[in-house]
């Protein structure tokens, strides 16, 4: 059941690589992305686009693996039933999606409002 999880975690890394191509090349016209939002909708600070676009993912991946290494290599004496485990990680994976899904929103909801950029403007400082 272990090796489960681990096809869930690569499952993942698929989905969000999917993701973050399709990305890349919707928003390539951008050099920053932005990385938060105030309350009144506008870009509080930015990053460059190919870090804003990984970031996300790998943040999420991160505490995804070692997840689904803690809980693999768990002690004898867990309390985890090893039909849990497939589940939770598959609940931890579709969180990670779900927010850089919501990124990618925000991102291109900004992109569209934001206008072309252009050439004579200089790139937004943080």
């Amino acid at each position: 059941m272990a090796w489960l999880g681990w096809i869930l975690c690569g499952a993942y890394l698929v989905a969000a690589a999917i993701m973050g191509v399709r990305a890349e090349r919707r928003l390539a016209h951008r050099p920053r992305l932005p990385m938060q939002w105030g309350l009144d909708g506008r870009p509080t600070w930015t990053a460059p686009r190919r870090l804003a676009l990984v970031i996300v993912p790998v943040l999420s991946g991160a505490g995804l693996f070692v997840s689904a290494a803690m809980l693999v290599v768990r002690p004898d004496g867990a309390n985890v039933p090893e039909a849990v485990i497939p589940g939770l990680l598959g609940l931890m994976a579709m969180v990670g999606l779900g927010v850089y899904a919501g990124f990618l929103w925000g991102a291109g909801r900004w992109d569209a409002a934001a206008g072309a950029p252009d050439a004579d403007d200089p790139p937004p400082r943080d």
